[in-house]
């Protein structure tokens, strides 16, 4: 089993075990996160199309409450590593509530035409 040593301080740490520390030091200072989101993180059941088996964004996905943004859980980590992230944040509530607003009125207009129809 190797040990290492720092100057004149010898180590009762295996070498190997230093390692496990340093990378879970990494892992929990702030800006030294990894980040990965791809493509495939937008892949959620509930909004899969049958077609293409992949979650195709539109108005309807982007509002309903139950889609999980990567983009949300990106800035999330971003935060709780320490960046002051309030800009992208307002910007993406600001987004997000007009998707939301944009889906409720499609919904309205078509709820009409349907009414209308019917009579």
């Amino acid at each position: 089993m190797r040990f290492f040593s720092l100057g004149n301080v010898e180590s009762t740490l295996p070498t190997k075990t230093l390692f496990k520390i340093i990378r879970l030091f990494k892992r929990t200072t702030p800006g030294t996160h990894t980040y990965h989101y791809p493509l495939s993180s937008l892949d959620q059941p509930h909004f899969n199309s049958p077609a293409t088996g992949h979650t195709e964004l539109n108005f309807n996905v982007l509002a309903d409450p139950k889609f999980d943004s990567p983009l949300c859980q990106l800035l999330s980590q971003l935060e709780l590593d320490g960046h002051n992230i309030d800009g992208p944040i307002k910007e993406l509530i600001t987004l997000r509530d007009t998707v939301k607003r944009i889906d409720t009125t499609f919904r309205e207009i078509e709820t009409n035409l349907i009414h209308f129809r019917i009579k």
